[in-house]
């Protein structure tokens, strides 16, 4: 009778498992199909790709997320020189801590480096805070799992389509790359808001700019940090790009 209990027992236990386990998993499901349901809100397909899961619910993240990358000890080398040299300055201007000085909106960022200090606290400080990151060996934390990086990679290189986002709404759309570039072409070619330019000359362009702030600077319409920034600033003229958003508050509420 006794063998016979244990066993009534034993298969009453099993089969709690069983039932824990089936409710368990019907949660789990239940929960990533309220995940994607609310994924599909934050994306809209108009391409002919169709959208696995996983995509869909990397999508739904925004062009905004940032996906965590692996970081080097070289890396963190690299950054803790602006500490470095954020330090260094602090000690060499500290007498001038209290002097409140209105920064011009053009000035320059300073290039001005201070040497190392031959016996001093924060000398200290570097050079054992570098020995310490040396030794250091950074953890990645992936903030995607391995299937979500996979189809970011895939989306990434497909060539097929875009992605962007939408004008008006915090919506990530993917479109058919030719689709995309017909709609393109069909608005530059409207002949209202825009004007073909036969002949695009930057230098050209250039050699008007300069003319123009050197006149400005010879009046005195503007001083010479305005006169300079202008001035640097046309190394650094390129012809623009246009991009296009789609208006899809403006579509159908059954596309």
């Amino acid at each position: 009778m006794g063998k016979h209990r244990r066993l009534n027992k034993n298969k009453k236990k099993y089969k709690n498992i069983e039932k824990f386990k089936a409710v368990k998993n019907k949660i789990k499901l239940h929960k990533k199909e309220i995940k994607l349901k609310i994924a599909k809100q934050f994306v809209l397909n108009l391409s002919s790709k169709t959208l696995s899961q996983p995509e869909t619910l990397v999508l739904a993240k925004g062009l905004n997320f940032v996906p965590t990358t692996k970081t080097s000890t070289k890396q963190i080398m690299i950054d803790f020189k602006k500490t470095e040299r954020n330090l260094r300055l602090s000690y060499f201007f500290l007498e001038n801590r209290n002097i409140h000085s209105k920064i011009h909106p053009f000035k320059e960022k300073s290039k001005f480096s201070v040497p190392a200090f031959a016996d001093n606290p924060i000398e200290k400080y570097i050079f054992y805070t570098k020995m310490e990151l040396s030794k250091y060996v950074p953890k990645t934390e992936f903030n995607l799992s391995l299937q979500e990086r996979n189809c970011l990679k895939n989306l990434k290189h497909d060539e097929n389509i875009i992605i962007h986002k939408a004008d008006k709404n915090n919506v990530t759309v993917i479109q058919n790359l030719s689709d995309y570039l017909e709609e393109g072409e069909k608005q530059l070619n409207d002949n209202i808001h825009y004007e073909q330019i036969q002949d695009i000359n930057l230098k050209n362009t250039q050699k008007k700019v300069y003319e123009i702030i050197y006149k400005m600077k010879e009046e005195n319409c503007i001083d010479e940090i305005s006169f300079k920034y202008i001035k640097n600033e046309q190394n650094y003229i390129k012809t623009p790009f246009a991009y296009f958003l789609p208006k899809i508050h403006k579509l159908d509420r059954e596309i």
